[in-house]
């Protein structure tokens, strides 16, 4: 099977792929680890969220053996991996191969039809093959055949997005990548050579910010990377996309440089009122984006849930099921708000009773307001198409739908959005402090999923359940109330500029 070089840190399949997006990365990581944050609860979360994939993909190949060991005992991963091997074994789950300081552990090796070989199943819990697991295959390929085992065909196992509980007999696709590896596998020895050259370095690459601190996986060394960026800067400069690293390759990093630019229409007043400080309304735009919308108005958000497995009758891998919203009645301009919410509590699925809910507040006449109103002009026809009963109500709700975010984006803008429109951005820098979600226990939508798993689990205290019902409740009000206030201040610069 192959023994690890004691001269030479042994790099396992992770960290390659880390020294592949960038060097400096692979760097730190073993040379500074200090500096490398804990994982957040949102990277926790998908590091769970694999895993439940990988395991659920085993069943695809029943009667394996699984090599269980901790992930550092890689000396225990070889030793039965080898056992499993020869003892005959045609499927092995987390098989653990070493050769020359390079290890891989491979998800599920299965007997190939032709005598002594293999075939490699990398479990991926994306929806499609990307082109970083083709880096990824061919890692496991390269260290499995330097160990000694033949391999005949290699292959991603990833979500069929079209799969639908509960049956889900074909949840998972296997695309054959043998021949798309080729490329990567050809030039990894002479990769890994300049990663070893790198790690033997008294300090870390000196290596230029990109595109790669972000793709195709967010650096943990971000902050210790851009510390030379100024903030503001062209990369908190909304709009310019991948443009923005044109700029910085010429030199120009901050927004009052002269050579920054030039910019037409709605951009060249945003740079202007990031240059000076002061934010800018285009009233007669505010106007223009309020054609259509009708009092009296009810403000709608929706919370979901999106498991990976899904969970609940109809719904595909990563399908937004809502399990709470909170409504607000506004029956006149700037006028009073009467509040509706509702809050699944149960292991079920949540959409019969959150629709016997909604439909009741959907009844009410007049425009419906949501930030951002295609997610939830999604859900309306998800959930018309899944309950064919409330069809026609979820359906008419559809074309209610108005939103104040085009309003902002193409309207107003004040320096403190930066580079973005999202409410969380735009609410407190319009309304103030109290509009910031700084300090809720459930402050976005990753962390309400989170805490909504939780509260549904059976084995959570009833002390544990009413705070994250709390916690909950108030994230949602949160959205609808902001939304409310923003629209409010929308129509006070229209009033204003009318009574001038």
């Amino acid at each position: 099977m192959g023994k690890p070089n004691s001269k030479m840190s042994l790099l396992s399949k992770s960290r390659i792929m880390r020294g592949l997006q960038c060097v400096k990365s692979l760097y730190l990581t073993i040379h500074n680890p200090d500096l490398e944050p804990a994982p957040s609860a949102s990277q926790q979360t998908l590091f769970d969220q694999g895993h439940e994939v990988g395991t659920r993909a085993q069943q695809e190949f029943p009667g394996g053996v699984l090599i269980e060991v901790p992930y550092y005992d890689t000396d225990g991963a070889i030793k039965q991996t080898e056992a499993a091997i020869k003892g005959g074994a045609q499927v092995v789950y987390e098989a653990t191969f070493v050769n020359d300081g390079l290890s891989a552990r491979i998800d599920i090796l299965t007997k190939a039809p032709r005598e002594g070989s293999w075939n490699i199943i990398e479990v991926k819990s994306s929806t499609s093959v990307k082109p970083e697991h083709l880096d990824d295959v061919a890692i496991q390929v390269h260290v499995a055949e330097a160990a000694g085992l033949k391999i005949e065909k290699a292959s991603v196992m990833h979500l069929n997005n079209q799969s639908t509980a509960p049956a889900l007999k074909d949840l998972f696709n296997l695309q054959d990548v043998t021949s798309m590896i080729g490329p990567n596998k050809k030039d990894l020895p002479k990769h890994i050579s300049s990663l070893r050259n790198a790690l033997t370095q008294g300090e870390p690459p000196k290596l230029e910010i990109g595109p790669h601190c972000h793709e195709p996986y967010e650096c943990p060394f971000v902050k210790e990377c851009w510390s030379h960026v100024p903030s503001p800067s062209i990369f908190d400069f909304p709009g310019l996309g991948a443009k923005a690293w044109d700029f910085y390759a010429k030199g120009i990093v901050k927004l009052d440089d002269p050579k920054f630019g030039p910019f037409t229409g709605s951009k060249a007043h945003r740079l202007n009122a990031a240059r000076t400080g002061r934010r800018w309304t285009d009233t007669d735009g505010i106007v223009e984006g309020f054609d259509g919308w009708k009092w009296p108005l009810l403000h709608l958000d929706f919370e979901t849930i999106a498991f990976a497995i899904p969970r609940y009758p109809g719904t595909r891998p990563y399908e937004q099921v809502p399990f709470q919203f909170s409504a607000m009645i506004q029956k006149e301009k700037c006028g009073p708000v009467e509040h509706v919410e509702f809050l699944h509590d149960q292991r079920t699925d949540p959409r019969p009773r959150l629709l016997a809910a909604l439909v009741k507040v959907l009844s009410n006449q007049g425009s419906i307001v949501a930030y951002n109103k295609g997610f939830e002009s999604s859900r309306l026809k998800a959930m018309a198409n899944a309950f064919p009963e409330h069809a026609d109500t979820l359906l008419a709700a559809c074309d209610r739908l108005v939103d104040p975010l085009p309003i902002f984006r193409n309207s107003v803008y004040d320096p403190a959005f930066k580079d973005s429109f999202s409410i969380k951005s735009v609410a407190p820098a319009i309304l103030g402090p109290a509009a910031s979600y700084h300090g809720l226990t459930v402050p976005d939508g990753n962390a309400a999923q989170r805490a909504f798993v939780e509260y549904i689990d059976p084995t959570v205290t009833p002390a544990r359940k009413s705070e994250l019902q709390k916690s909950m409740l108030a994230y949602c009000k949160k959205d609808t109330e902001v939304m409310v206030q923003l629209v409010d201040w929308l129509v006070s610069q229209v009033n204003t500029k009318a009574a001038a």
